[in-house]
């Protein structure tokens, strides 16, 4: 039972390591992996460690592959952009809160909000 516990405590500093290390995005705030990973899934994580420590060490082991770009490393990319191409990067405020809320509310379709909103953010 000591070595259940020791390896419990591991697992579980471990997980704030990972967690520590995912940025967190305020403007994304109530979406975001990092904040969800610090929060949320860390009680969920704590519950996990108790009832089964074979699947929590898988866990912990998929988040520090995810973490450490294991799988972009083992399977790397033709390309370096995805469909939209680095329009996320370049217009950050595209996944803020305040962007996501505005779509929803408006008649708008999402293509003449989104025209309009690049059109207004190059102006200024």
């Amino acid at each position: 039972q000591n070595m259940a516990a020791n390896m419990s405590k591991q697992l579980l500093s471990r997980l704030k390591k990972v967690a520590r290390e995912w940025p967190v995005d305020s403007s994304r705030q109530g979406r975001d992996l990092g904040e969800y990973l610090r929060t949320v899934y860390q009680k969920k994580f704590e519950s996990l460690v108790e009832k089964d420590i074979d699947q929590a060490l898988r866990a912990v082991q998929s988040l520090e592959k995810l973490n450490s770009n294991y799988y972009h490393h083992l399977y790397p990319r033709v390309r370096e952009y995805g469909f939209t191409g680095d329009m996320a990067v370049n217009n950050p405020w595209l996944l803020s809160n305040k962007t996501m809320n505005d779509m929803n509310k408006s008649s708008q379709s999402i293509l003449q909000r989104l025209t309009r909103r690049t059109r207004k953010f190059k102006m200024d």
